[in-house]
């Protein structure tokens, strides 16, 4: 019995061929790469949903200190890629701050609207629009209330 393990061992002591040491290869690369482009696009998302509650956020605080400290609040949106929001007549306030779009989120204008000193409603209606490849979204503002819609549009 020793005899034939031996015998076996002489026999198969052959390698891999090359075919078989690239096919491991490439099936061991896909199943390792898989995980990090699917997170890839999971942390895009994440990055955009937090940008909206963000938005949304300092949209409600830039309302209730207009509406709180008899001062006009105005928010800016550029093209370029920024968002400024400004309380007007204090240029020291902590509000007054700048921020950036997340990658792959544009708007397709430049907005100025303005929450009114005393009521917070806005000034005027206005829609913005933030795009990205599969998805538009929108925050629709009521003329005479401070109120806004946020929707999400896929897009065609």
């Amino acid at each position: 019995m020793g005899q034939l393990l031996v015998d076996h061992l002489k026999k198969s002591n052959q390698g891999f061929t090359l075919l078989e040491t690239v096919l491991v290869l490439i099936v061991s690369s896909i199943v390792l790469g898989m995980p990090t482009l699917i997170a890839k696009s999971v942390v895009e998302e994440v990055k955009r949903n937090l940008f909206f509650e963000e938005f949304q956020s300092k949209l409600t605080s830039m309302q209730t200190v207009a509406l709180l400290s008899n001062e006009r609040a105005k928010i800016t949106v550029l093209k370029a890629g920024e968002i400024k929001y400004e309380i007007e007549g204090q240029p020291a306030h902590r509000f007054n701050k700048a921020r950036f779009l997340p990658e792959k989120l544009t708007t397709p204008t430049d907005k100025v609207f303005y929450f009114n000193s005393g009521t917070g409603n806005v000034s005027s209606f206005s829609t913005i629009y933030f795009n990205s490849s599969k998805k538009q979204y929108q925050f629709k503002f009521q003329i005479g209330s401070g109120r806004y819609f946020f929707e999400v549009l896929e897009n065609e």
